[in-house]
């Protein structure tokens, strides 16, 4: 787009913004007035929000944010990419190699979204207009990182969102200290917990605006904020390739058969009173009461109808006879530094499928035998930090999994003989492996069905 052709777009654009500025400052006001928003964003706004000037009126273009940030052929000019990564150490899959000029770009249609007729600095801060020595100064990357800049429209969600386990990590807090001591991550691994663990956190914006920050963020559709998260760009960046995003999408193994064959997204089971979190506090995920079942869209009537399942619906997960595979496993995880470089190492990694006894039944998982899946703690993981495992013993290191690889037939449920008489499918003593915990015996399958 030429200069000419720029300015009269962006003309239009402030002239409906000056518009809707009419109305919606009172709606910010009414949003101070209620939920407290701070002073600064109702002068930002206003700030942001002016009155439109002639088309030829350098200022229109000039030192305001989407200057640069509707400009692909500036940002290119102007932002630096980040080195390309063709693998990490450790765990997980490298983050997309994205080029930085696309991350940073804003579409047209963000500025005409209510969100983008709040204007920028509303929201993230900084000057503008500006220049490129003081726009920047102040700006806040993330403003829902305390989800302060959601609370004015959004106040349930985010007052839910305060234990949500993607906002709290209370799973991965959970099982660290039950081998441990309670507040070992908020003190002895603090750092572990500040530069790994919280790694995975996640924000408002990190999944309905930007892909997150373990994929190296980047804006994922010009800063549009999407009601349904993307499961490519936001879902799978975490929780794939080598977890279940790899599983799901047969990124190895034959995949799902919710997405080969029903192009199913995680939000189609994972709904938002889930992910957003219900305001009460979980030690784990499978405490959350949100947690889509199987039987949710399977009824129980129907099931019924199919032998296999009345006569081992009280004893089996789905998962042990509809997992269709193994699954990708790190077998010893040690954390650490070396010559002055962070290290996250695995001891080796191996395609496990196998079925154990369920350590904890509850009333959602009330199962005898269960898909088991071995974590990758093992008694030196944090050694190098000065900190013992103490009581490494009393917890398996074999936990039960819900493998994303469903498939309605399988190898171990083709016939009664293709389970029955296999006891490689089930976890013995000898898989156990120089590493095992003495609890792993609660787990451990010691007459498998013949």
């Amino acid at each position: 787009m030429n200069s000419r052709l720029r300015r009269e777009s962006i003309r239009k654009m402030r002239w409906r913004l000056f518009v809707i500025a009419c109305i919606g400052a009172g709606v910010v006001a009414l949003q101070a007035g209620i939920v407290g928003i701070s002073d600064h964003s109702l002068s930002d706004a206003a700030t942001l929000v002016q009155a439109p000037a002639a088309a030829d009126d350098p200022a229109i273009i000039e030192g305001t944010c989407v200057e640069c940030h509707t400009s692909k052929n500036v940002l290119e000019d102007l932002a630096e990419d980040e080195p390309v990564l063709e693998e990490t150490e450790g765990c997980g899959a490298p983050p997309p190699n994205i080029p930085k000029s696309e991350k940073l770009l804003v579409g047209q249609d963000f500025l005409g979204d209510i969100h983008g007729m709040l204007g920028c600095v509303t929201c993230h801060q900084g000057v503008s207009p500006g220049n490129m020595e003081n726009s920047h100064e102040g700006m806040v990357r993330d403003p829902s990182i305390d989800g302060k800049a959601c609370n004015g429209c959004h106040q349930d969600i985010v007052s839910k969102y305060a234990t949500a386990l993607h906002n709290t990590l209370q799973g991965q807090i959970t099982a660290v200290e039950a081998r441990s001591h309670p507040g070992v991550m908020a003190e002895e691994l603090a750092e572990v917990n500040e530069v790994d663990c919280s790694t995975c956190h996640t924000t408002c914006g990190q999944c309905h605006v930007s892909r997150p920050d373990p994929a190296k963020g980047g804006l994922i559709d010009g800063h549009v904020f999407l009601g349904e998260s993307s499961m490519k760009e936001v879902c799978v960046r975490c929780h794939g390739t080598s977890k279940e995003g790899g599983l799901y999408l047969a990124d190895y193994g034959v995949g799902d058969v919710h997405w080969i064959q029903g192009k199913m997204t995680c939000m189609d089971c994972h709904k938002g009173e889930e992910l957003h979190g219900s305001g009460s506090a979980y030690a784990n995920r499978y405490e959350v009461r949100e947690l889509p079942s199987c039987t949710d869209c399977h009824s129980l009537d129907k099931l019924a109808r199919v032998e296999s399942h009345v006569i081992h619906q009280e004893k089996l997960s789905c998962y042990v006879c509809h997992s269709a595979g193994p699954v990708e496993t790190c077998l010893g995880c040690h954390e650490g530094y070396e010559d002055g470089k962070r290290y996250r190492t695995s001891e080796k990694i191996e395609y496990i499928f196998k079925i154990g006894l369920n350590s904890n039944p509850s009333d959602v998982y009330p199962y005898k035998y269960v898909t088991v899946r071995k974590v990758p703690t093992v008694r030196d993981t944090f050694s190098y930090f000065g900190v013992e495992l103490s009581r490494f013993d009393e917890v398996p290191t074999w936990k039960m999994s819900t493998p994303h690889n469903i498939r309605k037939k399988t190898p171990q449920n083709e016939t009664c003989d293709s389970c029955h008489g296999h006891p490689e499918l089930f976890l013995t003593k000898e898989d156990l492996g120089p590493s095992a915990s003495d609890a792993d015996v609660r787990v451990v399958v010691s007459s498998p069905p013949k």
